[in-house]
Parts: structure tokens; C-alpha cells; sequence
């Protein structure tokens, strides 16, 4: 695994969900470091949830946050952790 995340690894023992978004006034967000946290929570069985690029989009260019959008690698992702039924007694 790569350590771009943490310096240890995670997984769904240690962490349930990531969700990642980009904020007004912040520095644009690269498209490839979203795309490397994504595929770490894939690997390690995390949800993962990207919730907006913000006022920079993937290509950039700074405009409004809705017009930005929430699609990352060509879509949304809006994972959540899993329920197990034990949890739920």
C-alpha cells in the first residue's frame, strides 16, 4: 500500500469511511491524489464518499462549486460502511 494516506495503513478495523471534498479558498485539489486516496480505500475495503471538488475543479479552472461538480474518475462516489447485523442487536 502506498503511503501517500498515513504513515500506517488503515483498514475498515481502523477506519469506517473517508470522505474527501474541496473547500472555498483552499488550493486545488489534484485529481490524481483523490483518484490514489480512492483506490487505498478500495484496497483496504473503506468506504469511501467525495463530496465536491469545490471552488477548483478537476481541469483547474476556478468556478462555482456546484458547477464543479462531485464526479471523480467519471462518476459519484457515495459509499458507506457496511452494517453488519451484529451491530444493529
Amino acid at each position: 500500500m502506498s503511503k501517500d494516506l498515513h504513515e500506517k495503513p488503515f483498514d475498515e478495523t481502523t477506519i469506517a469511511k473517508l470522505e474527501i471534498f474541496g473547500r472555498p479558498k483552499a488550493r486545488p485539489m489534484k485529481p490524481k491524489w483523490a483518484a490514489s486516496v480512492r483506490d487505498q480505500c478500495d484496497e483496504q475495503g473503506v468506504a469511501f464518499f467525495f463530496k465536491q471538488w469545490g471552488t477548483w475543479g478537476e481541469d483547474g479552472v476556478k468556478r462555482s462549486k456546484k458547477t464543479n461538480g462531485r464526479n471523480l474518475m467519471g462518476r459519484e462516489w457515495n459509499e458507506e460502511p457496511r452494517v453488519e447485523e451484529e451491530e444493529l442487536v
